[in-house]
């Protein structure tokens, strides 16, 4: 595979540089308060799916 520079056309075929196309990262870093609701939200969909889905085989143990 060919080294594609900066300035280069993007081979996508945006028409746009690689550098502001593809060649970006698109690593968003964000802050511990939304790292940490984006968890509880994600751990509260994950106890509600599990309660939706295996009602009745939680229920028999307890």
């Amino acid at each position: 595979m060919n080294n594609i520079g900066g300035n280069d056309s993007c081979p996508c075929g945006s028409g746009k540089k690689y550098k502001k196309c593809h060649g970006t990262s698109n690593v968003v870093e964000i802050g511990p308060g939304r790292y940490n609701s984006q968890l509880e939200r994600l751990h509260s969909g994950l106890i509600a799916f599990a309660f939706n889905e295996y009602e009745y085989e939680l229920g028999k143990i307890t």
